[in-house]
């Protein structure tokens, strides 16, 4: 091999790196103060190689935090009092640096050329360790390490293999979601390589919901959180709030006098000992699914169990035509890591307008109401639809959900859990720690404190043992009802009784007769109709019923006569002829 064919060992190579854009973005700093801004919020002191222009970039960024001024004399002064001019370069070095930048208007397209020489310096670092591994014979544990797929095997296994492998009888503990009554209708809890969707409106709890499943899951396994809606600071928080029952409010207004107690003060700094310790990380930042799947397996490779998504809506992929197929892909790849990596994956979804539309009508949502998709009702192994906000009194809420579907268990459960919303702290209800079984519906029981309507007062008047009139009446005068008002009614639930039941009349004692078959007459001794219009008959006797509703059906020979006949004495029907 010669000499300009040999290549430089990895090793050996000097980093990448631009010292004019470097020298650009720290004169930037010195000049303008809004471009100081952007360059501390772009770039942080890694992304620097020369050491000498990351000593400069901290300096100024500690006094710029102080004065919010970066004047050359007075930055000048600084760092020789921290004994870190010769650092730097010496004594001229700042006006050199002044003097060296072309344009301030600039600005970001040095800090764009700084950061993308960081990402090649830390490309090549990754390659360096890969190769090391790979000569310890360790390359497709690192690849893992990194989300890179190893090479797929054979997707086929004998039977009689599986039915020796231990796993058959012995299968993964599930992880408890903490929530009583969630683990009893999840048959124990969250199964390892499941994914779990959670659908509802908007403004329902959904998210709240779910920062409090990653708190608590917290404090017994490492959680992997994607809250795409706060920034990182505003869901920590939201966790400080649920865990010191303080409200949100008060901790966003800490430092206005008056806002919070001093016990209030105590509980949050209580709650921040406890939260810190626990293995929650948040990621803020990230939407593009390719992004999402390697944190995850980035984070499963250092212990992470389970993942939660908050939202669905806010995952893209790039190369998607349309929503409706961007979704589908997403519900599926989602699933496909969940399996492959043996985590519980916990995802937010909205509802569509229809269920809106439902939620107004008085009427629960359904597995149909899932936005965008049904692939997330296909490929989830259970969707939770949280159905309603109830308030429970004293300040506090219940939250309604049900269990729409599940995979490994029985499906048609409600689960109720206290809210208390001000703080975003959601516990278990004690009243409701088993979850209600919708597929036996309840009888529904009469609410005597509600005022009477028609419909229930005629069937209190048409009961099988029906009350005394006078009861009947008091009781329909305390609801609301004006004795004319009663009269009417009783006289039309006599009228429907009177078409099903003999005798038509009540009895001495001033109740109602009992519902007993009417007797018919023989078919012979029906009176043959003839052609005519038929007349009403007319009453003479002022006790008989009067006549029912229209559209109900009357008995052979009563209320209506054919043309031609009349009514004897006896009231018998008989022929004029």
């Amino acid at each position: 091999m010669t000499a300009a064919t040999r290549q430089t060992p990895l090793t050996e190579q000097v980093p990448p790196y631009d010292e004019a854009a470097e020298r650009a973005a720290l004169g930037c700093c010195l000049i303008d103060p809004d471009a100081a801004r952007i360059v501390f919020d772009d770039l942080t002191e890694s992304d620097f190689y020369l050491p000498r222009h990351k000593t400069l970039f901290t300096a100024l960024q500690k006094i710029f935090e102080t004065t919010c001024n970066l004047d050359e004399i007075a930055v000048n002064a600084e760092l020789k009092r921290q004994g870190l001019l010769e650092v730097i370069g010496g004594e001229g070095e700042l006006g050199k640096i002044i003097m060296a930048t072309p344009a301030v208007a600039n600005c970001e397209t040095y800090v764009q050329l700084v950061q993308d020489k960081a990402a090649d310096r830390q490309a090549l670092q990754v390659a360096q360790d890969l190769a090391r591994a790979a000569q310890l014979g360790k390359g497709a544990a690192r690849l893992a390490e990194l989300g890179f797929a190893t090479p797929a095997k054979s997707g086929t296994t004998p039977l009689a293999a599986l039915l020796k492998d231990a796993a058959l009888l012995n299968p993964p503990p599930r992880l408890p979601s903490t929530y009583a009554a969630i683990d009893a209708a999840l048959n124990g809890g969250f199964m390892p390589g499941a994914m779990y969707v959670l659908a509802a409106l908007t403004g329902r709890g959904k998210s709240t919901l779910c920062a409090n499943v990653a708190r608590r899951i917290a404090k017994g396994a490492p959680v992997l959180w994607f809250t795409l809606e706060d920034e990182d600071i505003a869901s920590a928080r939201k966790l400080v709030a649920q865990e010191s029952g303080v409200p949100l409010l008060a901790l966003e207004n800490y430092k206005r006098p008056g806002a919070i107690t001093q016990s209030e003060a105590a509980k949050v700094a209580a709650a921040i000992q406890r939260l810190a310790p626990l293995p929650l990380f948040i990621d803020t930042t990230t939407s593009d699914l390719s992004a999402v799947e390697r944190a995850v397996t980035l984070h499963a490779a250092k212990g992470v169990k389970v993942v939660l998504v908050d939202q669905s809506s806010w995952l893209h992929i790039q190369e998607s035509e349309n929503r409706f197929q961007e979704a589908s892909d997403i519900a599926r790849r989602l699933k496909v890591l969940a399996k492959s990596l043996k985590i519980v994956l916990f995802v937010l979804v909205q509802v569509n307008r229809s269920g809106a539309a439902a939620v107004r009508d008085g009427q629960d949502l359904e597995l149909f109401h899932i936005r965008d998709s049904g692939k997330w009702e296909e490929d989830s192994d259970a969707v939770l639809i949280l159905q309603a906000i109830e308030d429970a009194g004293n300040g506090d809420s219940l939250l309604k959900l049900d269990l729409k579907k599940h995979r490994h268990g029985k499906t048609g459960q409600r689960v109720f859990l206290k809210a208390r919303l001000a703080c975003g702290l959601v516990e278990d209800s004690p009243d409701h720690l088993e979850p209600e079984d919708l597929s036996k519906p309840k009888a529904a029981a009469e609410d005597e404190s509600k005022p009477w309507t028609t419909e229930r007062f005629i069937n209190a008047c048409c009961a099988a043992t029906p009350e005394p009139k006078e009861a009947i009446y008091a009781r329909a005068e305390d609801n609301g009802l004006s004795e004319n008002r009663a009269e009417k009614l009783l006289k039309r639930a006599l009228a429907v009784k009177a078409l099903f039941a003999w005798p038509r009349r009540g009895n001495e004692a001033g109740t109602f007769a009992t519902l007993e078959p009417p007797s018919q007459p023989p078919p012979e001794a029906l009176p043959k109709r003839p052609l005519g219009r038929p007349k009403k008959i007319i009453r003479e006797r002022e006790e008989d019923p009067p006549y029912p509703p229209q559209g109900k059906q009357m008995p052979v020979g009563a209320g209506i006569i054919p043309s031609g006949l009349s009514l004897s004495a006896s009231g018998e029907p008989k022929d004029d002829a």
